[in-house]
């Protein structure tokens, strides 16, 4: 009875006999394996052996079979008797294929290999695990709603192409409804099915009758793209191979995560390293851990002469302790401070710069991090103060001029109010000073200032 069942028959008991069983439920290939390892187990009177061998099913899959089986031999040693067991190994080869793809997967990410390498060799992977199917990866643009990149090298150019900039919808095709939907979309007839009408000329040519298709859901819920199984023939999944292709999409999930996180990483090291800011990490402890080099050109300090310093190491003494407790209030309170402050160089001269520190905690919510981003505003600063010296006093002299004089005597004039205090103006007159300032002139240009 269980022979028939292992075949998806109804139990026909003895009615059949063992040749019609052997012709129409044994894999052809494997017809003769049975008989050939027990000639040979007799040809050298073992009393135990084994074989595996393959039975069809009646909608037309294998299904793997162990047999174990013992000789009994009569006193001139010719087999009399011969039992034994037959056990169907269909789940223990699905776990041990969703094994080997889960063992190959994994170690295609501790490779060095860019994003579309990977994702071809994920896709023959699947293909080889999957006899018959051919795989393709579509990947949507940052909007999530074109398909961007097509992969799959068993199929036909043109069919991938046909894809590239395809907007995805509820009823495009399997990969656009399940891109849309987020959802699996599995058609057993692409060639019948309403999705599939707008392509059911490329599908033909590529000679596809099924596609089953599984959303790359990122961990966000976004929908990165779709990974998609192929058949030449009508046919519905069977529960193993949804969760192969369930498996494979959630890898390319994962791939797709690792390689977006490695560019960012790359981008924020390329930032670290080219900035012309400052940058200084360090550890919860405030010991400093990380500079980047124009932390060395603003600072005079090398790596090595301050990690696992703190930057009190940089401290000017300008600033008091009032001035600390309200910075660290603040970052503490918000996770971000930002202000001017005055530190010291190595070689000891003090400068202004524009700081930024930022807090970064743990999962737990504690400090992790403090990562400082500073600027050297002296050039800036004596900037400014050329252009208010250009503004408020006389090139030629050095003596403040009107709109200087219009600036204090509007503030003094301001105060006096507020304080209903008197203020007094005194005007000198200077006879010949025009004469004077032109000799002055005339003296720095024959001096050559």
């Amino acid at each position: 009875a269980q022979w028939w069942r292992m075949v998806g028959e109804a139990d026909l008991g003895t009615t059949r006999n063992d040749d019609h069983f052997r012709r129409n439920y044994i894999h052809p290939d494997d017809a003769q394996i049975g008989v050939k390892v027990f000639r040979d187990a007799v040809a050298t009177r073992q009393t135990h052996y084994s074989f595996e061998f393959r039975l069809q099913h009646r909608d037309g899959h294998s299904i793997p079979v162990l047999v174990r089986a013992r000789i009994n031999y009569d006193a001139e040693g010719r087999p009399v008797r011969v039992s034994g067991t037959h056990q169907d190994l269909t789940q223990i080869r699905k776990a041990q294929r969703r094994e080997t793809v889960r063992s190959f997967l994994l170690n295609l990410l501790a490779q060095d290999l860019s994003l579309p390498e990977l994702l071809e060799q994920t896709v023959a992977q699947l293909e080889t695990s999957m006899p018959g199917s051919l795989c393709t990866i579509l990947l949507l643009d940052h909007e999530r709603k074109h398909i961007q990149q097509a992969f799959g090298h068993s199929m036909p150019a043109s069919f991938l192409h046909a894809f590239n900039g395809m907007a995805i919808g509820p009823n495009v095709g399997s990969c656009g409804a399940s891109a849309h939907s987020g959802q699996p979309v599995y058609i057993a007839d692409i060639t019948s099915h309403p999705n599939w009408a707008p392509f059911r000329e490329i599908a033909q040519a590529a000679g596809l009758a099924a596609c089953w298709s599984q959303p790359v859901l990122l961990r966000d819920g976004q929908v990165a793209g779709t990974f998609a199984v192929y058949h030449r023939t009508v046919m519905e999944p069977h529960a193993d191979d949804a969760q192969l292709l369930e498996m494979a999409a959630r890898f390319v999930a994962l791939a797709f995560e690792r390689k977006q996180a490695e560019a960012e990483l790359q981008l924020s090291a390329a930032v670290f390293e080219n900035s012309s800011e400052g940058f200084l990490i360090t550890d919860a402890q405030q010991r400093i851990i990380k500079v980047n080099p124009a932390f060395t050109r603003i600072t005079g300090y090398s790596e090595q002469d301050i990690l696992g310093l703190t930057p009190n190491h940089l401290a000017s003494g300008h600033q008091n302790r009032e001035f600390y407790a309200n910075m660290w209030h603040e970052l503490n309170t918000t996770g971000q401070w930002q202000g001017e402050v005055w530190n010291r160089r190595k070689d000891g001269q003090v400068y202004p710069e524009w700081l930024s520190i930022t807090r970064v905690m743990d999962d737990e919510g504690q400090p992790r991090h403090y990562i400082a981003i500073f600027s050297d505003t002296s050039q800036r600063k004596a900037h400014e103060a050329q252009i208010r010296a250009l503004a408020h006093f006389d090139p030629l002299t050095g003596l403040a001029n009107r709109t200087l004089l219009k600036d204090r005597v509007d503030h003094d004039l301001s105060q006096a109010k507020r304080q209903h205090q008197p203020l007094t103006l005194m005007f000198l007159d200077l006879d010949h000073f025009k004469n004077m300032a032109i000799r002055i002139s005339v003296l720095k240009e024959a001096s050559g200032d």
